[in-house]
């Protein structure tokens, strides 16, 4: 019996997968596991070779052959790692599982690619202008994205040139947190940082509602010495005239 999953559904750990071609990043390792597979089927020899050269090889789930151990390692489960990926790692790789009565269980081939890591990207922020701008440098055939609480998509680009910049402004109240993320088809990193700019933002609020409160209790104080000075006034001329204006502001200071 032989069968075959689907490479779209294979777990190639430290890889992102397209069809049959796994992308690895350069200097890094790459796990690859074998899809659909269980060990109590009956496998009796695990087989991974790079063209035509058989590079490592379980038998009852032991170790049987490994054509370079500071260059592979294999697991019980069949599960094959590569390290430190250069460029010479790339080619054409199959594994195959062989039942105990010398019958293929499972047979895969796949396309292995190496390719740059990207670079960390890094935010800067503007309060003033009330914006952000995330950038990676030395990149070339990735992807920048920023997110607004790790989900919402704010801004994306292709990087197509050696810099890439994403420039975003917020139209009202800064957002609390934003994600820049930057990837390519073999690697992923991103940076998440807490706006600076909510609790500048927050202090201004507070700062004018103090000036608010001390320009009305100013203006306060400054129509009681207009009210206690004219009153004086009209009493040295003998004139203290009803108006009734002034008898409600006189009457507010005095219930005051």
């Amino acid at each position: 019996m032989e069968s075959c999953a689907s490479p779209a559904r294979h777990n190639w750990k430290g890889a992102m997968t397209e069809d049959n071609v796994v992308w690895g990043a350069l200097t890094q390792s790459i796990s690859l596991d074998i899809p659909h597979f269980q060990q109590d089927g009956g496998a009796d020899d695990i087989r991974w070779s790079k063209g035509q050269t058989v590079i490592a090889m379980l038998k009852q789930n032991e170790l049987f052959f490994l054509k370079d151990n500071t260059t592979y390692e294999i697991s019980a489960n069949g599960t094959l790692k590569i390290k430190e990926l250069t460029s010479s790692f790339e080619g054409i790789y199959k594994v195959s599982v062989y039942h105990k009565n010398g019958t293929n269980l499972l047979e895969k081939t796949l396309a292995l690619r190496v390719m740059k890591a990207v670079s960390q990207p890094v935010m800067t922020w503007d309060c003033t202008k009330r914006s952000v701008v995330c950038e990676v440098q030395n990149e070339t055939n990735a992807e920048l994205t920023l997110f607004d609480n790790r989900t919402q998509p704010l801004k994306k680009g292709t990087v197509k040139s050696e810099e890439m910049r994403l420039k975003y402004t917020w139209p009202n109240l800064p957002p609390w947190q934003l994600r820049c993320v930057v990837k390519n088809k073999a690697s992923e990193k991103e940076v998440v940082v807490q706006n600076p700019c909510t609790e500048k933002v927050l202090d201004i609020y507070h700062i004018l509602s103090i000036c608010g409160g001390g320009m009305i209790l100013l203006i306060f104080l400054l129509l009681l010495i207009f009210c206690f000075q004219r009153r004086k006034k009209q009493k040295t001329n003998g004139k203290l005239l009803f108006n009734p204006d002034t008898e409600y502001l006189l009457g507010l200071v005095g219930s005051w």
